[in-house]
């Protein structure tokens, strides 16, 4: 089952969020070749973040898999 976590700085919308999920999710399954019925991703938003020492919107995305 691939897992597929996001952290951004940057507050989204309900909507927005899902957005970000649902498309990351069909890409991961296609470059993967899994089927995205077994997929499980999460987002966390407006974390503490900095990149290359200053704050503007970023995100870090993390994938896990089995097998």
């Amino acid at each position: 089952m691939p897992f597929l976590s996001v952290r951004t700085n940057k507050p989204l919308a309900p909507e927005q969020a899902r957005n970000v999920l649902a498309n990351a999710s069909a890409v991961v399954c296609k470059v993967l070749g899994k089927n995205e019925q077994y997929m499980m991703s999460a987002i966390d938003q407006s974390q503490a973040m900095l990149f290359g020492a200053n704050d503007q919107p970023a995100a870090f995305a993390e994938l896990k898999g089995l097998g």
